[in-house]
């Protein structure tokens, strides 16, 4: 299972169209699709085939699609040339890819010559009455405010959701593999027999709160006889009792210290068990939660478990190997036990939005969403989304749903991408009537969600206009992410200076949010549905980390998140807007958190001031 590791950048496979480099304008650029590209019919060169691959020297202009009808972008090196890339200028005919670059590496004999065009597919989901009326708006800012939260195994994340500082981390074998999920208890401890000489494993204790930044005393207890052992080099004055480690967790802010605490020895009679490390201020707390992190939840209305919950693992989630609420490294593929994610909202005085593997069966879907039901507060919201980006191949649902599709033809055209779509769309139906069918006696709590590729609203016209799902009345909200900023550095190679790359930023954004954004919402207005956002905000990934650190955390990023947050919520219809993510550390993959670490002083963490700002605090 995918969860105590870096998250994956947050890739876009078909994305924003990058911003001209010319620096001396701040305007946004040109849309992605337009009638008749730029520059003499001269100037543009076939380069490859649909299905093919566009190769060429240095950097420039590729265009796709046929018969006049284009979908341009500015590329580097090469790009597939098909509808993943561009989207479908041209439904239902051959395409082919044109550039304006001097040099074309192995460059097709002649383009594919365009037949009559191809019927459409037919809708894979039929048509059907909606089972209650649309959900009510949220009308507060808090309520229109979500947020993504991390997972509570990653140590390094920065955040801390249980008291127990153990709860949720991954038992490390010889080697620092991970251990087999059968070699640990139903407590998620290794069992007693395992342990020997040559199998000794240990887990690593999250930072406790504050440690980033000052020393923290922690505790760690045990029942049991054996032998445990504290090691590593983030923690100092380390003593042993019986039963008892004491020890004090030194600063740690870049997150490059880590200490673990490994079983050498277990009798079998009386194992080691109730294995428990805490803040020493946290002895004799029974809070599952740590009342800090549920304290900054409650900033928002709508907490999303999509890390948590490790669905973009797409694990084959079964009810009889769930992960138990009494499991302590939550070793199961669906990560967070459900009794704790529901809980975890309620404690905030959140809605929650659960994310549903791709592989979860019938039998899982179901008893997830009763247990959800019974769990969930009368008063409070439930949104429910199958997997996660299933556009998007950086996740390894996007290519299963592409793979079957593609097996069946979903897609009259022969559209491999298309077909894609069309499963994620039949797969979200069958999620959706079981969801219906558990929840039909709280009419409007639950929001049904189909999520789409923000910057290609071709998707969204796919998934709910040709495959029929916008017409099933099994869904209730569209989503999207409307991050800005992916493009800014690609496009602008050796520019560091952040006076000339706030200005592109805040350009991206305006595209996004007047741009695209109102052509997701005109999508969603056709079959009567809301348009939310399941991710948001800046969306800057580049191998020079300096470059990342100093863009957020510039004074000037605080205030482009006080623009977005408004006109985000305002491009939505006033709909909701759940941003990525809760906490986490600025790396070369991205600088997703508000904040850096849990406690980090809102002075310097600017994204976080501004939401804070923008919720009246």
């Amino acid at each position: 299972m995918i969860r105590a590791r870096r998250p994956l950048p947050r890739l876009l496979l078909a994305a924003a169209p990058l911003l001209v480099a010319g620096l001396a304008t701040a305007a946004p650029p040109a849309p992605r699709r337009t009638a008749a590209a730029p520059g003499r019919p001269a100037d543009w060169r076939l380069c490859a085939n649909e299905g093919g691959q566009c190769r060429i020297g240095g950097r420039a202009r590729v265009r796709y699609g046929a018969a006049g009808k284009w979908s341009e972008k500015l590329v580097t090196g090469s790009i597939a040339c098909g509808n993943g890339g561009f989207g479908d200028p041209a439904f239902g005919t051959p395409k082919h890819c044109e550039t304006t670059a001097a040099t074309i590496i192995d460059p097709p004999a002649a383009a594919t010559p365009v037949p009559p065009p191809v019927r459409p597919s037919k809708p894979v989901v039929a048509a059907g009455p909606r089972a209650w009326p649309l959900a009510a708006k949220p009308t507060t800012r808090r309520a229109q405010l979500g947020i993504n939260i991390a997972g509570p195994g990653a140590w390094w994340s920065g955040d801390q959701t249980y008291v127990n500082l153990l709860r949720g981390a991954e038992w490390r074998a010889p080697g620092w593999a991970n251990a087999k999920r059968e070699d640990l208890g139903p407590d998620g401890i290794p069992k007693a027999e395992l342990i020997s000489a040559a199998y000794q494993p240990l887990v690593i204790i999250k930072p406790p709160l504050g440690s980033q930044t000052q020393a923290v005393p922690v505790v760690c207890t045990w029942a049991g006889k054996g032998r445990v052992t504290i090691g590593g080099n983030s923690a100092a004055g380390v003593v042993e009792r019986r039963g008892r480690y004491e020890m004090t967790f030194v600063p740690n802010r870049d997150m490059t210290k880590m200490t673990w605490l490994q079983i050498m020895a277990s009798d079998r009679a009386d194992p080691i068990r109730n294995l428990d490390c805490r803040a020493a201020a946290h002895v004799g707390l029974t809070d599952l939660f740590l009342p800090e992190v549920v304290a900054y939840y409650r900033n928002f209305g709508t907490l999303r478990f999509l890390d948590a919950s490790g669905v973009n693992g797409n694990g084959q989630w079964r009810w009889t190997t769930r992960t138990q609420p009494d499991d302590l490294t939550l070793s199961g593929s669906d990560g967070m036990p459900l009794e704790h994610q529901v809980a975890l909202a309620a404690a905030a005085q959140a809605d929650g939005w659960y994310n549903v593997s791709y592989n979860a069966d019938e039998d899982y879907q179901r008893r997830m969403a009763q247990l959800i039901h019974d769990a969930t507060p009368a008063d409070r919201h439930v949104y429910v989304e199958l997997s996660n980006e299933v556009w998007n191949f950086a996740f390894a649902a996007a290519a299963q749903a592409n793979r079957e599709g593609a097996a069946v033809n979903l897609s009259s055209d022969g559209d491999a991408f298309k077909s894609g779509l069309f499963q994620y769309a039949r797969r979200t139906a069958e999620l959706m009537r079981i969801w219906t069918d558990v929840f039909r006696d709280r009419p409007g709590q639950l929001i049904r969600v189909a999520a789409t590729q923000q910057d290609n609203p071709w998707t969204a016209n796919v998934v709910l206009r040709e495959s029929g799902l916008g017409r099933s009345g099994l869904i209730d909200a569209l989503a999207v992410a409307p991050y800005f900023g992916a493009a800014v550095i690609p496009a602008n190679p050796g520019v560091t200076d952040p006076d000339r790359l706030f200005p592109l930023l805040r350009a991206d954004m305006v595209r996004i949010l007047t741009g695209i954004q109102p052509q997701n919402r005109a999508v969603a207005k056709e079959f009567g549905l809301r348009l939310i956002s399941y991710e948001g905000g800046q969306h800057i990934v580049a191998d020079n980390v300096d470059v990342v650190a100093g863009l957020n955390r510039d004074p000037r990023m605080g205030a482009l998140y006080a623009d977005y947050i408004p006109q985000a919520i305002a491009a939505n219809d006033d709909d909701l807007l759940v941003l990525f993510s809760a906490t986490g550390p600025i790396g070369k993959f991205g600088a997703w958190g508000l904040r850096e670490y849990a406690g980090q002083p809102r002075s310097e963490a600017p994204k976080l001031d501004a939401v804070l700002t923008a919720l009246g605090h």
